[in-house]
């Protein structure tokens, strides 16, 4: 069996030029490498020692490096933001020793729907910034919804606006270590007990994620106290998949109810 020949760039242009070869990949955290990946992969590039991992901040921005580990962002939120949505689902993401291991950077490419970083992206608005055939900086958004823009780049930062917005996340697992079936993230702008703006997505739904568009523009606008649970789940339109476990059709009855309560936590802290 053919090993893979593995590199050591020390900058970004270096890590570019092994891209380009036949069956090269990124190696990060190396969490989501399996031995069955590496006997058909012909070139790894270690990241590790890219300045990938810093995060800077400034009066409007958070920019957070791509080599960052979960870890890390949770420290660094802990004293920082302690109730920024970021720190609420990487906080109990995985275990401890998973969260010393995952990089952004390397969730986001492979982008598990089981990842709680992706819901809280997001909802956050967040862009990234790739390296490739030529530098760009695009929305999380557009970067999951177009496969060709992951061939032959590297993610090399994200970044977010610096808003003072209320967050709510949600995992729905069985214990705490276990792989959440999907995960909520919402954040919400609340003035004088009224929606100014807010952002609903639901990570784990047929293509991945769902952006809750309706609900969103029911709550603009509107007084927390007015807000109807009936009329709130009457616009929650995602779909799951059936799961061993259990039917697509249970699962959005679920997902639905969680919802609900994400959004009275939110109403909650504002009447």
């Amino acid at each position: 069996m053919r090993k893979p020949v593995w590199h050591f760039p020390k900058t970004i242009n270096e890590a570019l030029v092994y891209l380009q070869q036949e069956k090269a990949h990124i190696h990060a955290g190396g969490t989501g490498i399996k031995p069955e990946m590496l006997r058909k992969w012909q070139t790894v590039i270690d990241i590790s020692q890219l300045s990938l991992n810093q995060i800077t901040e400034s009066d409007d921005e958070i920019t957070l490096g791509a080599n960052l580990t979960f870890k890390t962002v949770v420290d660094y939120f802990k004293d920082k933001h302690p109730g920024h949505i970021l720190y609420q689902a990487l906080v109990r993401s995985s275990s401890a020793s998973l969260r010393n291991r995952i990089t952004l950077g390397g969730s986001i490419a492979s982008f598990h729907t089981w990842s709680d970083l992706p819901g809280p992206l997001l909802a956050l608005d967040a862009e990234l910034t790739l390296e490739g055939k030529a530098r760009q900086q695009i929305k999380l958004s557009e970067y999951f919804g177009d496969s060709d823009l992951h061939r032959n780049s590297l993610i090399t930062s994200i970044h977010f606006p610096k808003r003072e917005w209320i967050g709510y996340f949600h995992r729905q697992v069985r214990v705490q270590f276990d792989y959440p079936v999907f995960s909520l993230a919402i954040t919400a702008d609340i003035v004088d007990s009224v929606y100014k703006d807010c952002r609903i997505f639901v990570v784990g739904t047929y293509g991945k994620f769902t952006r809750m568009t309706k609900l969103e523009n029911y709550l603009k606008q509107k007084n927390v106290a007015e807000t109807k649970r009936d009329e709130m789940i009457r616009l929650m339109d995602f779909e799951f998949r059936d799961k061993p476990f259990c039917s697509g059709d249970y699962l959005k009855k679920l997902a639905s109810e969680q919802l609900i309560n994400g959004i009275n936590n939110i109403n909650g802290n504002n009447v």
